[in-house]
């Protein structure tokens, strides 16, 4: 995020449910999980991030899945 913006980003952050803020840089990087039990909803939220005002960019670092809470929307059909 815009270093000047951090807080404002790290509150609207909070906000959003399965979203948890961890740490921050000097630099403006936030380190935060998303979880849901949906993988298009983890997605869908992670480009929402990228609409936040002050965020630059939005990457995933690491995804984990544990196989047997798969909901039936995100089964292959």
């Amino acid at each position: 995020s815009q270093v000047d913006k951090v807080e404002s980003v790290k509150s609207s952050l909070a906000s959003i449910a399965g979203i948890e803020v961890h740490n921050e840089s000097n630099d403006g990087r936030i380190v935060i999980t998303v979880e849901s039990p949906q993988y298009r909803e983890v997605a869908d939220m992670l480009l929402s991030i990228r609409d936040i005002e002050g965020v630059l960019s939005s990457e995933l670092v690491y995804q984990y899945s544990d196989g047997d809470k798969v909901s039936d929307g995100d089964k292959a059909h």
